[in-house]
């Protein structure tokens, strides 16, 4: 959290020094951390602890502080702001993924630390499937217009790992609540998360080389006399079930 002044309000100053300058910034809820001078103007307060998701903080700077000349500033200086609640920044496979593995895993991408509990419990997927969950974290830097220096924000990705398989060319949609809240602070989701993925579906032939009807080559340049053929099917084939099941007529 930064302050700017208008002049300068400290000496320039070592780090081992710092503690003997004013520190001028209150926050309402109090919020454990500390602050430095960037220079003699700029203040910097860093918290020791995330803010708290959703929380409206009251920031003041109180009158009485005085510049290096000795003049006082004559009013206090307030303001406010809440902190951004958590949304779900990125679910994978992402929405709209077609021939997805039997056994994916989903990840769910919070821009911010969750209670895990209540994040688990905000998790759906429908057709219904058995399943348990990971987590990991997810560092984010986070950029400042002012050229401020800023404190990296760490955001966390749950896993869903399926104990059973998917159904087979069956869509899914998988769902956050918008109940999950944040680790710190009561903040919950800003919005329910959503998205469908379709699953590999059961194999079958997408086309063939030469096409089915093709004649009379080289006029119509459909079939090269000695030309191999091709099948394309539609999911991964066992190799050795191809011949066995392969015929030709005459």
């Amino acid at each position: 959290i930064v302050v700017i002044f208008n002049r300068p309000v400290v000496p320039l100053a070592a780090l081992d020094e710092q503690r003997a300058l004013p520190q001028p910034l209150t926050l309402t809820p109090p919020v454990a951390g500390s602050g430095e001078w960037l220079n003699t103007s700029i203040y910097i307060f860093r918290p020791s602890e995330p803010l708290q998701a959703g929380q409206r903080y009251e920031a003041r700077v109180a009158a009485g502080l005085r510049d290096t000349t000795g003049a006082v500033m004559d009013a206090d200086c307030g303001w406010s702001f809440t902190v951004a609640q958590p949304i779900v920044k990125a679910i994978a496979p992402a929405p709209g993924t077609t021939g997805v593995d039997l056994r994916q895993p989903i990840s769910i991408t919070f821009s911010q630390p969750m209670n895990r509990a209540s994040a688990e419990a905000a998790f759906s997927i429908e057709p219904a499937v058995r399943g348990t969950f990971r987590w990991g974290a997810e560092t984010v830097e986070m950029t400042d217009a002012g050229q401020m220096p800023v404190s990296p924000s760490r955001g966390e990705v749950m896993a869903f790992v399926p104990d059973e398989d998917y159904q087979r060319g069956v869509t899914y949609r998988v769902t956050v609540r918008a109940s999950a809240t944040a680790r710190a602070g009561s903040g919950a989701l800003r919005e329910q998360a959503s998205g469908v993925f379709t699953t590999i579906p059961l194999p079958a032939v997408l086309d063939t080389e030469p096409r089915d009807g093709a004649v009379n080559y080289p006029a119509s340049q459909d079939v090269f006399l000695g030309a191999g053929v091709n099948i394309r099917f539609s999911a991964p084939i066992s190799v050795d079930t191809i011949l066995p099941n392969l015929r030709f007529e005459p």
